[in-house]
């Protein structure tokens, strides 16, 4: 069906532009030049839209709207007047003869957006409707008008025929008249089908009365209708309705099915990053264990430096894997913070200990600057995620300086009783960045130059990553820095204070090795390794073996619960994904019958989601060991749970 614009002007280049930009909508514009000439198409056919320009050859527009307006002639249907200079006192009188809008003639986009608007809802509507009046002519009448829209429609005289008909056939939208003859009236019908279960009971109810009424309007909405229409229709304003309605049905439909598409592709996106964690991980961690045998285990000089350059590179692509995957995880949103206790000092500690031994290689002297009380302080925050950052931006620092010094300072910018902001600054002597490239370092796979990324290396992801995890903890993140004198990397961060207070903690050059502790205290307990890959079984046997620690191999799941049978242990080591039986179900049976119920179980997995944290919880696991195992870190965390189980079963002793 086509569209009938009536335009009013006195050239022909508005038509010339609007028959351009809807040239591929089903729209005819009539164009005259005059009132009486507009008055005269009027007359012989029917007009959609009138556009009229302010100045006309026999009169204004504002003119022509008014005589439009007769009832006999286009009492409904949108009137646009345009102008060349509008003001306030020719919208006013533009509204005052019926016009509709009122556009500046130069804004041809915003006249063309409206139109464009308009023929959406003066279009066809695909639809099918169901349609319950009892009035027969009415019923006649607009079925032909909807069947002209491109509505399909089923027509019933009552409720009970009507509601036999919604059982069986799918609808798009319900009108329906509210009194109505028979057993059941359009209000108990209504009623009736809001009781449904989806989608019968969410199908669009448009409702027409002759009782148009406040109280009435309201009685029908408390009913669960979505709009009405007041008797006698006007066959434009059910239109209108109408096509409201379901404007408004698949707006919401497209919502729904961008949030569904959305969420299926997030958790796709965290299968696969989970997969390729696994795939990557485990290989890794069979190639730097087996490294780190041969290093422990040979005195030619030789191949001590050759392993050793090994153990190098597989460290850095270690840490391209971790960079990957953590910058997915955050743009997956599956990237959550610990609240963990611990001293602020111990975070300083650990990465002056990572990046000191590579300033001293490179003869820079590496400062640490801390405000007096800081490194005793107890905060509750992500350590590791907090050192993370640190580690970043004092590796960088390493690397783009070739003399000098790095300072690692922090200082106190807000203090309340519950929290504190801290100001991070790494500041280099090195090369600095140009002004004109700093704004995109913080952008994921984005350097500084291209020529930087030749020489130094790197992915590009590590300032990404801390800028990130820097808004995660409520704080901001920048550099300032001028070519060749050097930079400042600083951020903020919020910690929590309240109930902090971390008492007791040993300084950590006090303590010996913690293989050692393990040898001295822990030296013969037995532990059950539960892992299928071979490689991964050697070089998990071999560092508790050389910890002191008498080792059982399970190959997989269902050996494991076999063995935790007839053997009490001291600590099982869980691999997650095996064959016959996860490392998820095998903890699970262990924990309901066993000789290791409360043995403490720990997970072993080359998958890096928190998620897959709280599944080893869930399954009755005690912690969670990722692959490639640092040996410090699993020495560290068997010394913890050991301990733990120990001063537990001393405390069930006692009398």
């Amino acid at each position: 069906m086509a569209i009938n614009i009536l335009l009013a002007d006195n050239g022909h280049l508005y038509r010339d532009i609007l028959e351009n930009a809807l040239g591929d909508e089903s729209v005819r514009i009539v164009l005259v030049r005059s009132i009486a000439e507009a008055l005269e198409a009027v007359a012989k056919e029917y007009f959609h839209c009138f556009i009229l320009a302010w100045q006309l050859a026999d009169g204004e527009g504002t003119e022509l709207s008014r005589k439009l307006r007769n009832p006999q002639l286009a009492p409904y249907e949108p009137i646009v007047i345009l102008t060349a200079s509008p003001s306030t006192e020719l919208a006013e009188a533009a509204s005052h003869a019926g016009a509709t809008e009122l556009f500046r003639k130069q804004d041809v986009e915003e006249l063309v957006t409206f139109l464009r608007r308009f023929l959406r809802v003066h279009g066809q509507m695909p639809c099918r409707a169901l349609y319950v009046e009892d009035a027969r002519d009415q019923q006649l009448h607009l079925c032909a008008q909807m069947r002209e829209w491109g509505m399909e429609v089923d027509a019933f005289d009552s409720a009970d025929d009507a509601w036999n008909a919604i059982r069986e056939k799918s609808y798009d939208i319900l009108i329906c008249d509210i009194v109505l003859g028979g057993h059941m009236t359009g209000s108990r019908f209504i009623n009736r089908i809001r009781r449904q279960p989806a989608p019968l009971g969410n199908i669009l109810i448009l409702a027409t009365s002759a009782f148009d009424n406040a109280a009435r309007r309201i009685e029908l909405f408390h009913l669960g209708i979505d709009d009405y229409v007041a008797k006698p229709i006007l066959p434009l304003e059910l239109k209108a309705r109408i096509q409201n309605l379901l404007v408004r049905k698949r707006s919401e439909e497209t919502l729904l099915l961008a949030k569904q598409r959305a969420e299926e592709a997030s958790r796709a996106k965290s299968t696969f990053l989970a997969n390729m964690s696994h795939e990557l991980r485990t290989p890794m961690s069979a190639i730097m264990g087996m490294t780190r045998l041969a290093l422990r285990n040979t005195a030619d000089p030789t191949l001590k430096d050759q392993l050793g350059k090994v153990d190098v590179a597989s460290r850095h692509l270690l840490n391209v894997i971790n960079d990957i995957l953590d910058i997915s995880k955050i743009e997956a949103g599956c990237l959550t913070l610990e609240n963990a206790r611990f001293r602020l000092g111990e975070a300083i500690e650990n990465v002056a200990s990572l990046v000191g031994h590579k300033a001293a290689e490179k003869g820079l002297q590496l400062n640490i600057d801390l405000a007096a009380g800081l490194p005793n302080l107890g905060v509750i925050g992500d350590p590791m995620r907090l050192e993370q950052i640190l580690l970043n931006l004092a590796g960088n620092a390493v690397k783009f300086t070739s003399e000098g010094s790095i300072t690692l300072r922090c200082r106190i910018i807000a203090d309340d009783s519950e929290s504190l902001l801290l100001r991070w600054d790494v500041i280099d002597t090195g090369i600095g960045v140009a002004a004109e490239n700093q704004e995109k370092l913080f952008t994921a796979f984005e350097q500084a130059d291209t020529s930087i990324t030749r020489r130094y290396g790197g992915t590009g992801l590590g300032l990404a990553i801390s800028k990130r995890l820097v808004h995660m903890m409520d704080g901001e993140i920048g550099v300032d820095s001028e070519v060749g004198q050097g930079s400042d990397f600083w951020f903020t961060v919020r910690l929590n204070t309240a109930g902090a207070a971390v008492t007791g903690m040993p300084a950590v050059a006090t303590l010996l090795p913690v293989e050692q502790r393990l040898i001295d205290v822990y030296g013969g307990a037995k532990v059950l390794v539960v892992e299928d890959e071979p490689v991964n079984q050697e070089v998990s046997r071999s560092l508790l073996e050389d910890a002191g620690l008498a080792v059982d191999l399970a190959e997989d799941g269902q050996v494991a619960v076999a063995m935790a049978r007839q053997q009490r242990y001291a600590l099982i080591m869980m691999d997650m994904q095996m064959p016959n039986l996860n490392g998820l179900d095998a903890t699970k049976a262990i924990r309901v019958d066993s000789l290791n119920v409360d043995t403490p179980i720990l997970a072993m997995t080359a998958n890096a989601f928190e998620e897959d944290r709280q599944n080893c919880f869930d399954a009755g696991m005690n912690d969670f060991v990722a692959k490639p195992v640092i040996p410090e870190a699993l020495y560290e965390t068997i010394l913890r749970w050991l301990s733990r189980s120990q001063g537990n079963a001393a405390a069930q002793k006692k009398p």
